[in-house]
């Protein structure tokens, strides 16, 4: 499987998320990160989360578009995967423990990350809706 990171200006994700990841037709897995206020280990956590979450995802038939239209749909929850309605919730929520894992290896504060993703997703929103 080949997997591209990268980070993108916020007004070049698709919606309003920090984080994203898509498979093309060809099984490659795409994850992108929004640039937003250099924190090259927030922007890393992420990565590492949209990467365990999308091949969780693959490995349980949950389609990309089922995840990113619940993402869409559900604009009023500041983490839509934390629902457990959500189609991804089980797969988001281990990607999250990975997350928390690797963060305090690197003695990342969780509470400095967290607003970091939250700033970074609220760039986004408001680049995307200029």
């Amino acid at each position: 499987m080949k997997i591209t990171l990268k980070t993108q200006a916020p007004e070049c994700l698709r919606y309003p998320t920090c984080g994203d990841w898509l498979f093309n037709e060809d099984g490659h897995l795409h994850v992108t990160v929004a640039e937003h206020e250099k924190n090259d280990r927030s922007a890393f956590l992420v990565a590492l989360h949209e990467m365990v979450e999308a091949f969780l995802c693959k490995e349980a038939g949950i389609e990309e578009e089922a995840v990113s239209q619940w993402d869409i749909d559900n604009p009023s929850l500041e983490e839509p995967g934390d629902h457990p309605d959500a189609p991804y919730h089980k797969q988001h929520l281990i990607a999250t423990q990975v997350e928390r894992i690797v963060a305090e290896a690197l003695n990342h504060d969780w509470d400095d990350h967290n607003d970091w993703v939250q700033a970074s997703g609220d760039a986004v929103e408001e680049a995307l809706s200029d």
